[in-house]
């Protein structure tokens, strides 16, 4: 066996090359190199690992540490630079850079907890019981049975997805949103057409929707300006609304 840096004859058990102490196997570019003599006085014991190697040896057949008593390299590179590739360094370098804004902030912001908790038993649990006593108030429009049922379903949907922190929760958020505040905005319209009418006596007087799209506006500006603003929304997330 041999070395394919320096060309020298190897033992079959050697991991290291005993001149100029490359690892076997591995490719090292150099240019314009010169081979120095390995030095006198060798004692064969390597200082690092403990191997024992022959006399004439320059670096440990195990470890590939230099077995010269001043730790000397035995190759060295003459005038032209030689060319080095430090891919871990770069790798490390790369991967800080692309660690996403959770994994940089303060650690004990990092999951769902405090308001943001609040915030998912809101959706799973008071939202749906607020749907449904609307659809008691209304049992025989078909219209608002449906909306009702499938807003309430979407919000324990969207209350899920924050709580197991899934990548798709801020957007489901987002859309909860929307949907809150078109129906509030048109609550407010269909309320002023139907008292401006006269619609039947039964029908909810206009300032008991407005209030209630009044409640519905307020709580979406909450949390969103929440979502937007919070740094456990963004140590968990990694960004924010």
């Amino acid at each position: 066996m041999f070395c394919a840096n320096c060309a020298c004859e190897l033992p079959a058990i050697a991991k290291f090359c005993v001149r100029c102490g490359s690892m076997i196997g591995r490719s090292t570019i150099l240019l314009l190199t010169t081979a120095v003599p390995p030095p006198a006085g060798q004692s064969g014991l390597c200082l690092k690992c403990g191997g024992r190697n022959p006399t004439d040896y320059c670096f440990c057949t195990t470890c590939g540490a230099p077995l010269s008593p001043v730790g000397s390299p035995v190759f060295v590179p003459n005038t032209v630079t030689a060319f080095h590739t430090v891919v871990p360094a770069v790798q490390n370098e790369t991967a800080a850079e692309a660690l996403p804004v959770a994994q940089q902030a303060t650690p004990e912001l990092r999951g769902v907890g405090g308001w943001l908790l609040f915030f998912c038993i809101g959706l799973i649990f008071v939202a749906p019981l607020a749907d449904v006593a609307d659809i008691v108030k209304q049992p025989s429009n078909m219209f608002v049975v449906v909306f009702d049922l499938g807003l309430a379903a979407f919000a324990i949907y969207t209350g899920v997805a924050v709580w197991q922190v899934q990548g798709r929760a801020l957007r489901a958020v987002k859309i909860y949103f929307v949907v809150v505040i078109i129906l509030a905005v048109v609550t407010i319209l269909l309320s002023i057409f139907v008292d401006t009418k006269g619609v039947g006596a039964n029908s909810p007087s206009l300032s008991e929707d407005i209030i209630a799209a009044g409640r519905s506006l307020a709580y979406v500006t909450i949390w969103w300006s929440y979502f937007r603003s919070s740094e456990r929304v963004r140590a968990t997330f990694g960004s924010n609304l």
